[in-house]
């Protein structure tokens, strides 16, 4: 098992950095939009990341990812644990979200983009 802690890289290396990862974790407290979770799901990366606005329209947790709770690092934890040590989770996670990923599109992306905002500017 190796992990690497790359902090902030350039937007051209992201793709060649999401294939070559086996789980993508995303521990944010104020996710909005998940943008970076559909580059890593287009990748084939299981994914753990908070249970946060823009995290839980994309991940559909036990499907195609685990979503924890915010600020739970023990639930953030055991989650990454499980798909370091269960290989057939981690491989089914990251083929169902590739499938999502794939099934995705820009028209609906903006969409989503706009109703996330139209609900903002209600409260």
């Amino acid at each position: 098992t190796r992990i690497v802690f790359l902090g902030r890289q350039n937007m051209r290396q992201l793709p060649e950095i999401y294939r070559r990862a086996d789980i993508f974790v995303l521990p944010s407290n104020t996710e909005s939009f998940g943008q970076v979770l559909l580059q890593a799901a287009a990748a084939g990366c299981a994914i753990v990341a908070t249970r946060t606005p823009g995290a839980s329209r994309i991940v559909r947790d036990g499907e195609t990812g685990i979503l924890t709770a915010i600020g739970s690092r023990e639930e953030l934890q055991s989650a990454i644990e499980r798909l370091i040590v269960d290989k057939e989770l981690r491989l089914r996670l990251g083929s169902a979200a590739r499938m999502m990923a794939e099934g995705y599109s820009q028209d609906e992306a903006v969409e989503k983009l706009m109703n996330f905002w139209k609900e903002v500017a209600k409260q």
